[in-house]
């Protein structure tokens, strides 16, 4: 997990993600982290928007990253190369005031979903 290129005049970042064995997959360990990671970016540096990006086959990064209030920005299509073929980078973004109710309701309930 990582906060990348932050931007202080536009208050913005760019966050990303990996967990790398299969058998740490699917426990809810990338929401925990990123909705801990959102929390340090909005309320302790007050950043007002985080933007990631996710290939179109990671269906778990994306279901997480909207799990956390991710929205989808746009897709880049067929900009990357992997297993052989083009495969289309979808771009996506949080804004404080969209992520808050969601952590509220994770600081409840441990849960986003």
């Amino acid at each position: 997990m990582g906060l990348h290129d932050i931007d202080w005049p536009n208050r913005n970042a760019t966050t990303g993600a990996l967990i790398g064995e299969k058998q740490y997959w699917g426990k809810g360990y990338g929401t925990d982290a990123k909705m801990i990671l959102l929390n340090y970016v909005f309320n302790t540096l007050n950043l007002h928007t985080v933007s990631s990006s996710v290939i179109a086959f990671n269906k778990r990064s994306l279901g997480y990253s909207s799990h956390c209030g991710y929205k989808i920005d746009g897709v880049c299509r067929a900009c990357i190369f992997r297993e052989g073929r083009y495969w289309d980078r979808v771009m996506l973004s949080v804004m404080k005031k969209d992520w808050l109710p969601i952590w509220r309701k994770y600081q409840k309930t441990g849960s986003v979903c």
